[in-house]
């Protein structure tokens, strides 16, 4: 049975880590046509698309206690995410600055790297290879690097005075889990991690302080530094 940080987990971490930094240099550095981006982005969008929705009918019937139709929907962040982030891209390929993106790419690449150092799931099948488990791996890694692609594509600009999208796309998120916790009960699985902790003790109020603080801080920073170099 896969562990966290058990030899399955480790060997899927290192490639996942290696593909992504190697296939982020290379674009970089060779791809410089505006088509030719559009294409990467195009068909890593494609991608994850493909794997979200493969994720869901997997988890949907492929579950041992029974098919329950509601698991269709990607009631958690990161899987929400994966949908919109994958639509969103696909719709406003030549808007990369648009408001959702400085939503959507920041719990994109902070959602992948915590999915991909602790997956929770990880044990649920006797192999990581099983289709509920290996199609939540990548669909949380493609995830995340489509949202460095964002990054390092350079048309995405991160800005303080855009930075109010990450909580306002947060609040919209526990008012879609609550709706859902409440419409379909009992069966609402852990919408957005509402009804139980992400983490022992780790509630999603805590979390999303934890990530609005730092998310923040972090920007004032920037802000900071950059208004003392144009001094």
């Amino acid at each position: 049975m896969p562990t966290i940080f058990g030899m399955s987990h480790i060997l899927f971490l290192l490639i996942s880590t290696a593909l992504i930094v190697i296939g982020l240099m290379i674009i970089k550095k060779y791809v410089k046509t505006e088509g030719l981006k559009n294409i990467i982005f195009i068909s890593t969008a494609s991608v994850l698309l493909v794997l979200i929705i493969l994720n869901r009918i997997s988890v949907t019937f492929a579950d041992p206690t029974g098919v329950y139709y509601t698991d269709l929907v990607p009631m958690t962040i990161c899987g929400l995410t994966s949908l919109l982030f994958a639509i969103f891209t696909l719709v406003l390929i030549k808007k990369q600055n648009h408001p959702v993106f400085h939503f959507l790419v920041y719990v994109a690449i902070v959602g992948g790297i915590l999915n991909n150092v602790y997956p929770d799931y990880i044990g649920q099948a006797p192999s990581i290879f099983h289709s509920r488990t290996i199609t939540g791996l990548l669909h949380h890694t493609v995830s995340m690097f489509l949202g460095l692609l964002f990054i390092v594509n350079g048309e995405f600009k991160p800005a303080f005075r855009k930075s109010h999208w990450l909580p306002i796309g947060l609040f919209c998120y526990t008012i879609i889990g609550f709706f859902f916790v409440q419409a379909f009960a009992p069966r609402s699985r852990n919408s957005m991690n509402i009804m139980q902790p992400i983490l022992p003790g780790l509630y999603w109020y805590i979390l999303y302080a934890i990530v609005l603080v730092v998310h923040f801080s972090v920007f004032y920073a920037f802000e900071v530094i950059k208004k003392k170099k144009q001094s």
